[in-house]
């Protein structure tokens, strides 16, 4: 489905797939990851504004099925210009947002620094090389790291019905 959308001083433009006549089905082989349910959010948000209607969302993993409650489109059109305001400022400096850490920290998940730190498992998000130079003079982990976690993955959170 084509997408052009005006708005908050942007314009968004492409296509979206795998579009029912319900919403956005999609799927992985494997877990389901912190940048699958941003990305399957972003295209929500990006559905209910261009069709102008209430839509679902869902994504399939072998873990878990991530399900998305309808937005109104003048809900997707601001939550996406809030969300855009962000990619504004993040062009500008970097941002405190690690998808798997920032995910967990909104989520108050006990053991949320395990996605920051890693463990003998796998690696954490502190040992991406780019975050390390991006971070190299600061604590990523310090304000606004939590306030810019919550304010990503609040409405998200507030919209998801998680099934094992």
């Amino acid at each position: 489905m084509p997408i052009e959308l005006e708005m908050a001083n942007h314009r968004v433009v492409g296509s979206l797939e795998r579009i029912t006549g319900k919403g956005i089905v999609d799927f992985r082989v494997g877990r389901l990851r912190a940048v699958d349910r941003i990305g399957l959010w972003l295209r929500h948000l990006v559905l209910a504004a261009a069709a102008e209607k209430e839509t679902e969302a869902v994504f399939v993993a072998e873990d878990e099925l991530f399900s998305l409650s309808p937005v109104t489109a003048e809900q997707a059109r601001s939550l996406l210009a809030e969300l855009l305001g962000i990619y504004d400022q993040g062009l500008r400096e970097p941002l405190p947002f690690f998808p798997e850490t920032s995910w967990a920290r909104a989520n108050d998940q006990k053991d949320w620094k395990k996605c920051w730190d890693g463990d003998f498992n796998r690696s954490g998000e502190s040992e991406d090389a780019a975050i390390q130079i991006a971070f190299r003079n600061v604590d990523p982990l310090a304000e606004p790291f939590e306030s810019l976690a919550r304010k990503i993955w609040g409405p998200v959170i507030a919209r998801c019905a998680e099934e094992e």
